[in-house]
């Protein structure tokens, strides 16, 4: 039998659910009303209920027995506004087609045709037939391999998408579509681009990623309106002189090939504005490239360059330069006259210094510039005010370098030394005074502790201390309420502060591999973060309730009577606060009468100030070991 299936249809640009029949019926009869389409013979509201003992699939047609009333799908109603291109479209994707129904082709409306995502292995010669066709999408068909003759009917055909196909060669009827404007063969088995692509004059975008080319034409050098061009991950060895005569090109992806040269026409592209030649094997770059004065971005990453032309500078509008995973020794001071860059990366390389004149880089956001061999930072680096990245881990620096507490915009921060290089013993209380910090890298050092300016970095999500020597964390440690992750695996601690818990926003905890940790005890920390703050917060409820009616009996022997009055003032409590005090306690009880003021001043929220007078309070009778009890339960 004709078996129904649930399909989803689009009315001005909405998705409806309604049944369909795997093959529509013909001659094709229109329905003026989606509601007359949602109801057939096998729809459950018409079914009879089965007799009892009776089974009922008994009400079901044979399998030869055809609906009593075929149900036609309104192939109309499915057409919406492509909010993007503005075409009428008809959206036929992922619908495990293997032919398209004969009634699509009788609308002749039809500006945008989605057929991606289905089982095609052809396409039916009749697609010539829509006059107004535009846009065709055929990606991910994989058994796809070629394209009738008569799309080259459909004259007004100005984009199609053949991504993820199977085609062996470009179909020559694409070929003849002289109006083409985007071209998208992504993702094929493409081994040669044929000299006809010149007949592509009014060509804006040419996609062929991923790919088998080796080469490319010298006809590729016509296709004068060419705008954007990807040939990223093929086999290409090197590129014709004619691609320099694209001078309207924007964009050249070319990263992931086996490129050796580039030729020294590459530098006629004067408006190109994105350059992307990564993961290649290039040993050198063309002076010539200094004259591509548009270029805003420039990837060079992942190649076997030994030195950059100093014409490099004369790139003037350049935002970002991409040099790591190369041979590099050394910058081209040159590089120094770039006073747009906002991205420098030249991580992986054997760089042992920053140009001089680094500082004049007066736009740099981002400077990566690790895994290299320096050894100091430049002294005026400071005047770097928009810097907002750094990367400097695993260099060869002997001592923390403090210049890097002058770069007060900094977010990202990383010092780790994971790859090699001197291993850092302190960290500097300065660092507190970088107040902005998102992310602070420290892993894979020699640290005994952190300082108690930590506490300063309240805008601190990421924290990574692991592989250090750390024996505790200072308790303020809670005062970093933004922190999403915090690393500290790999030390020597031997207990967690108490108030962690404290720490409500944090998802990701990593305290494994220390080995001398006994508080939360190992078998807590296995479990994960929720069991490590559940332990913490139920054990300092529990001293908590043991320890404070103590420490104040220890205190009423420090603090007279008259005393307590002008301690609660000073904690900010009103008139109004001493007087219930004083009601609820009384006057010769001195006991009851400072652990009633301490916790109507706790109730108030205190600020970190007013814990501090506090604390002075108690240092000045002599209760110091009151103050520690009372950091521990974080009071």
């Amino acid at each position: 039998m004709n078996v129904l299936r649930p399909q989803r249809l689009r009315v001005d640009g909405q998705e409806l659910s309604i049944p369909r029949q795997s093959t529509p019926a013909s001659p094709l009869r229109r329905q003026t009303s989606r509601d007359e389409c949602s109801s057939s013979p096998e729809d459950p509201q018409y079914a009879p209920e089965a007799e009892q003992g009776e089974s009922p699939v008994a009400h079901f047609p044979e399998e030869t027995e055809e609906p009593t009333e075929p149900i036609v799908v309104d192939y109309r109603a499915e057409l919406y506004k492509d909010p993007d291109r503005g075409y009428l479209t008809l959206d036929l994707s992922n619908k495990n087609l293997e032919t398209i129904p004969q009634e699509v082709f009788e609308i002749k409306e039809i500006e945008g045709l989605l057929l991606q995502d289905n089982d095609l292995e052809s396409l039916p010669g009749e697609i010539g037939t829509l006059p107004n066709l535009r846009y065709l999408n055929v990606s991910n068909n994989h058994r796809l391999e070629d394209l009738p003759d008569e799309v080259g009917n459909a004259q007004k055909l100005a984009h199609i998408s053949l991504i993820h196909c199977s085609l062996q060669q470009i179909p020559a009827v694409v070929l003849s579509l002289k109006g083409l404007d985007i071209l998208d063969l992504d993702r094929n088995k493409l081994q040669s681009i044929p000299d006809d692509i010149s007949n592509l004059q009014v060509l804006r975008e040419l996609w062929l990623t991923g790919n088998q080319l080796e080469s490319l034409p010298d006809s590729i050098g016509l296709l004068m309106n060419l705008q954007k061009l990807g040939l990223s991950r093929n086999k290409l060895t090197s590129l014709p002189d004619e691609l320099g005569n694209l001078l309207f090109l924007r964009e050249l992806w070319l990263r992931d090939n086996k490129l050796m040269t580039l030729p020294a026409s590459i530098g006629e592209m004067v408006n190109l504005l994105r350059l992307n030649l990564e993961e290649n094997k290039l040993t050198y770059l063309p002076e010539e490239m200094g004259k591509m004065e548009s270029l805003l971005v420039l990837r060079l990453e992942g190649n076997n360059l030994r030195s950059i032309p100093a014409q490099i500078g004369q790139l003037s509008n350049l935002e970002e330069l991409g040099l790591s995973e190369n041979k590099l020794v050394k910058l081209p001071e040159d590089v120094c006259n770039l006073e747009n860059l906002k991205e420098l990366a030249m991580g992986k390389n054997r760089i042992e210094e920053f140009p001089e004149g680094l500082s004049r880089l007066s736009n740099l956001e981002s400077l990566f510039a690790n895994q290299n061999r320096i050894a100091f930072l430049p002294r005026d680096i400071g005047k770097l005010r928009y810097l907002r990245e750094l990367s400097i881990a695993s260099n060869e620096f002997e001592d923390f370098p403090e210049e890097v507490l002058d770069l007060t915009s900094l977010e990202k921060l990383y010092l780790g030394q994971w790859g090699g290089g001197e291993k850092f013993t302190v960290i500097p209380e300065e660092i507190g005074t970088l107040v902005r910090l998102r992310v602070l890298g420290l892993d894979s050092n020699a640290f005994r502790n952190v300082p108690d300016s930590i506490e300063n970095l309240r805008h601190l999500r990421e924290l990574y201390l692991d592989h250090n020597k750390l024996e505790a964390l200072p308790d303020n440690i809670s005062f970093l309420r933004n922190l999403r992750e915090l690393d500290v695996g790999t030390n020597r601690l031997k207990r967690l502060p108490t108030c962690l818990d404290k720490l409500t926003r944090l998802k990701k905890f990593n305290v494994e591999k220390n080995p001398q940790l006994v508080y939360p005890p190992q078998d807590v920390c296995k479990q994960g973060i929720k069991a490590i703050f559940c332990f913490l917060e139920e054990d300092r409820k529990k001293r908590e309730a043991e320890e404070m009616p103590r420490v104040f009996n220890r205190l009423s022997l420090r603090v007279g009577a008259h005393q307590w009055r002008p301690i609660a003032r000073e904690l900010g409590l009103s008139e109004a606060n001493i007087g219930a005090i004083k009601d609820k306690a009384k006057e010769e009880d001195t006991a009851e009468l400072a652990f009633q003021t301490f916790m109507r001043w706790r109730g108030k929220n205190p600020s970190r100030a007013d814990k501090t007078a506090l604390s002075k309070h108690l240092q000045a009778l002599g209760m110091g070991n009151l103050v520690t009890c009372l950091k521990e339960m974080d009071i």
